[in-house]
């Protein structure tokens, strides 16, 4: 295709989707203001951890998505930049966790040794409008036609207590998870919180802390040591989330949007699906 595709947004989606679409034979423009990265997809945790067993669609999904990280994205991702998996990539019981601030280097190692031209401004909207892909997050919410929203969560730092594999909650403590970060240090976490958080302004100081109290006393159930080791920093995540979560690509309505289309909002499990959602925006394309 002599038209080069283009793709707006350098988060997780975006540049998994640039990446596939290169090595397929597309040439792809990259269009992200910021370093790659530095949105939502940079806070997460990089966890390739399905989230159920259920036989639901979207989880069945997420399933297959951390198998095609292990199977397709890392090997060539490490064969294009060059970097050695294990500096950005790991092994749990279960699943994987990816190093995310590391992953988003070899990314744009990986997509530049493949020809995609990186454009750092924001998308302008061409006419006509060439193949385009929307997969900027919130971005989307202005082009994609089922609703997004965000998903609020409180999540903390805490000193080296000892954890050396993931922890996800069950019963009385569903929703928290508690993850060795790859500095030592521990990231504890819960989305099972969002009614008492804003979803807008930032909490009080007094909101924060009481919050931040009850998730450590109900991680402790969990994990001893994580009642009592001291918290380094704290902060409230925010993640974007389409209601439904599935199809995961969305066309966009031609008379507006034509030969474009949207990736889902998909905070949370974002980074095990990404490979899924690629793949079938791939699929979409005019041959």
């Amino acid at each position: 295709m002599e038209q080069p595709l283009n793709i707006i947004g350098g988060g997780v989606a975006g540049c998994t989707a640039a990446l596939l679409a290169a090595q397929a034979g597309y040439k792809v423009r990259l269009y992200e203001p910021n370093p790659l990265g530095r949105g939502v997809s940079g806070q997460a945790l990089g966890l390739l951890v399905p989230s159920t067993n259920l036989v639901r669609e979207v989880d069945a999904l997420q399933r297959q998505g951390c198998a095609a990280w292990a199977s397709t994205l890392v090997p060539l991702l490490s064969q294009l930049s060059g970097t050695g998996i294990t500096s950005f990539y790991r092994l749990w019981p279960g699943g994987a966790q990816l190093n995310v601030p590391v992953l988003f280097e070899v990314f744009g190692q990986a997509l530049l040794a493949l020809g995609v031209e990186i454009v750092s401004e924001t998308f302008s909207h061409p006419n006509p409008v060439p193949p385009t892909l929307w997969a900027a997050g919130w971005g989307n919410s202005a082009t994609a036609t089922n609703p997004t929203a965000s998903r609020t969560g409180l999540a903390c730092r805490l000193a080296p207590c000892g954890l050396h594999s993931l922890l996800v909650g069950h019963g009385p403590t569903q929703g928290l998870y508690a993850v060795p970060s790859w500095d030592g240090t521990t990231l504890l976490g819960t989305q099972k919180m969002a009614n008492t958080l804003p979803t807008e302004a930032p909490p009080t100081p007094e909101l924060l802390a009481s919050t931040l109290q009850e998730l450590r006393q109900r991680a402790g159930l969990l994990y001893a040591p994580l009642a009592t080791a001291q918290v380094l920093e704290s902060w409230i995540g925010y993640r974007p989330v389409s209601t439904p979560r599935l199809p995961l690509v969305q066309p966009l309505a031609a008379n507006t949007w034509a030969n474009s289309w949207a990736i889902a909002g998909l905070g949370g499990v974002g980074f095990a699906l990404a490979p899924i959602a690629a793949t079938a925006w791939l699929k979409m394309l005019p041959k």
